[in-house]
């Protein structure tokens, strides 16, 4: 069980769970991007890239994928 403090208080789940709300977060991110493209909107995209790139979630993904990729 891990224990979790978020802006709301705090959350406890098991590894799996957190490993699967941060992919959740990251691709629901990814999905805002994708359909502010196809609607044209350039700056929204801009700006949503630039928070999947500073997003806490994306960073503990990325920094896992480097760790465990042999």
């Amino acid at each position: 069980m891990i224990a979790a403090t978020y802006r709301y208080g705090q959350i406890q789940m098991t590894n799996g769970q957190l490993w699967k709300k941060l992919e959740k977060n990251v691709l629901n991110i990814q999905k805002r991007i994708y359909k502010a493209t196809k609607a044209g909107k350039i700056g929204k995209a801009k700006n949503l890239a630039r928070l999947l790139l500073r997003s806490t979630s994306s960073i503990i993904l990325n920094v896992r994928r480097v760790t465990q990729d042999r």
